[in-house]
C-alpha cells in the first residue's frame, strides 16, 4: 500500500483527532477508524502512529461537498460508540461554523449516523436469535432440498443457459445542475429483459428515471438542484457483449443507447407521489417529489434488435404462485462493479417463494443492479420482477408479472 493522499492524511487525521476527544477510544471508534483507514489507503502500521492532533482553519478544505464528506465521515466515528458526548456535540458545532454549514445540515448528519449505529446496535442484539433462526431455516430448506433440489437445480441450469440471452446490462445516466454549486454527474445501473422479437424489453422505472427515486437526487433536489433533461442518457448492452474496456471504463460506443437513437424508453407506469409520512424527515417539502415505492416501478424499452432474438415467455395473467415454490432470478448484482472479464456476463440465483401478494418475497438473493431482471418459475416463465429489498438479502420483493404486462400490453 503507497503513502495515502493529502486529502486521506487530513481526513483521516480529523477522524482521530475526533475519537480521542473525549479523552477515551472505544472499541466501535477503534473499528471504524480502522476501516476509514482502509478505504483511504492508509495501512494499519501507519495508521497505528496518527496522534490526536488539532488542524487549524487554514487547513481545512474550502471545496463545501468535501466539507460535508468529512462532516460525515466523523459523525459516524462520533456514533460508532453508540452516543455522542458534550465533548463530540461541541466539536462538530465549531466544525459546522467554520465549514458554514447551517445547524439544520448538521443535524440531518448527525440524526443519519444515530440512525445508523441504533440499527446496528439493534442488530447486535438481536445477532443470537438471527442465529438461532438461520439454524432452523438451513434445516428447513435441507429438508426441502432433499427432495426438490436435485431436479430443481437441474432444470435452472438448463433454464439459465437459454434464457440468459434474454438479458440487457442497463445503464443510466444524468446530471443534477444548480444556480450556486458545482453540477452533480449521477448515475444508475440494473437489469432488462427482451420480451418481443422486436425489441420490448421490460425493466425498473427506478433504472432509466432514477432521480425520482434516489434518495442522494431526492436530497439534492430537495437543496435546489434540478434536473437537467439534456444530459439524461441510457444505454443497453445484451448478455455477453463487452462493456468495459483494459481500463474498466464503459464502452457506451458498443450499447443500444438513447444517444445513437437504437433505444428509446417508450413507456413507464405512471408517476405516484410518497406520502408526506413515507418520507425522510428532511425530505417531508411541499414541492419535492419523492415517488412512492409502489408496483408501478415498471419501465418498457425498444432496442433495435437485429435478426432473431431469445425472448422471456411471461406467465399468463393471475399465474398461481404459492409459498415455497422454487424460483430463479437473473441479472447483474452490482452492475458494472462485478464484471470481472469486462463482458456483460449474468448472474443466477435459486430460491423459494416466501410470501405471495400483490408483491412476491423470494428468498433469491436480489441486490443493486439485479432491479428490472426476471424472475422465472421452474417451467422458465416470468412470474415477476426483481425490484427492491428489505434490508436483507434473503428477502426481496418481486413485482408480479401482471402490472409489467398491462404497460407492455399499451405498446402493442
Amino acid at each position: 500500500m503507497g503513502n495515502p493522499s493529502e486529502s486521506a492524511h487530513f481526513a483521516f487525521q480529523e477522524l482521530v483527532t475526533l475519537a480521542h476527544t473525549d479523552e477515551r477510544l472505544h472499541a466501535g471508534e477503534r473499528d471504524s477508524l480502522a476501516r476509514f483507514a482502509r478505504h483511504l489507503g492508509i495501512s494499519t502500521t501507519k495508521a497505528a502512529r496518527y496522534k490526536k492532533r488539532c488542524h487549524k482553519l487554514s487547513d481545512f478544505p474550502t471545496d463545501p461537498q468535501r466539507q460535508l464528506d468529512l462532516l460525515v465521515m466523523l459523525a459516524r466515528v462520533a456514533y460508532s460508540d453508540g452516543v455522542l458526548q458534550d465533548a463530540e456535540r461541541r466539536y462538530f458545532e465549531r466544525l459546522a461554523d467554520e465549514f458554514d454549514i447551517p445547524r439544520t445540515r448538521l443535524a440531518h448528519v448527525l440524526e443519519a449516523a444515530e440512525a445508523k449505529a441504533e440499527r446496528q446496535v439493534h442488530l447486535d442484539r438481536r445477532w443470537c436469535g438471527a442465529a438461532l433462526a438461520l439454524v432452523l431455516v438451513a434445516g428447513l430448506l435441507a429438508w426441502i432440498f432433499r427432495f426438490h433440489a436435485p431436479d430443481d437445480m437441474a432444470g435452472f441450469k438448463a433454464l439459465d443457459a437459454e434464457l440468459r440471452k434474454t438479458l440487457l446490462l442497463v445503464h443510466t445516466r444524468y446530471t443534477l445542475v444548480s444556480d450556486s454549486a458545482v453540477a452533480r454527474r449521477l448515475n444508475a445501473t440494473g437489469t432488462a429483459f427482451l420480451t418481443s422479437q422486436d425489441g420490448l424489453a421490460i425493466t425498473n422505472k427506478h433504472v432509466v428515471r432514477p432521480w425520482l427515486y434516489s434518495v442522494q437526487a431526492q436530497e439534492l433536489l430537495a437543496e435546489g438542484y434540478r434536473l437537467d433533461p439534456d444530459s439524461v442518457e441510457c444505454f443497453a448492452w445484451p448478455e455477453g457483449q463487452q462493456v468495459l474496456d483494459a481500463e474498466r471504463r464503459p464502452l457506451f460506443e458498443r450499447a443500444f443507447s438513447t444517444r445513437k437513437g437504437n433505444l428509446e424508453i417508450i413507456a413507464t407506469a405512471p408517476d405516484a407521489e410518497a406520502a408526506m409520512a413515507d418520507r425522510p424527515e428532511h425530505l417531508r417539502k411541499p414541492g419535492v417529489f419523492c415517488h412512492a415505492h409502489d408496483n408501478g416501478d415498471l419501465a418498457v424499452l425498444r432496442c433495435a434488435v437485429r435478426g432473431a432474438v431469445v425472448v422471456a415467455p411471461l406467465a399468463e395473467t393471475n399465474a398461481p404462485v404459492e409459498r415455497l415454490d422454487p424460483v430463479l432470478v437473473l441479472g447483474y448484482p452490482r452492475g458494472l462493479h462485478l464484471l470481472e472479464t469486462n463482458f456483460a456476463v449474468s448472474t443466477p440465483a435459486v430460491g423459494r417463494v416466501r410470501k405471495v401478494e400483490a408483491t412476491l418475497y423470494v428468498t433469491a438473493p436480489i441486490v443493486g443492479g439485479n432491479s428490472g431482471g426476471p424472475l422465472f418459475d421452474r417451467r422458465g416463465r416470468v412470474i415477476g420482477i426483481a425490484t427492491r429489498t428489505f434490508g436483507s438479502a434473503t428477502l426481496a420483493g418481486c413485482l408480479r408479472v401482471d402490472h409489467a404486462r398491462a404497460l407492455l400490453d399499451s405498446q402493442r
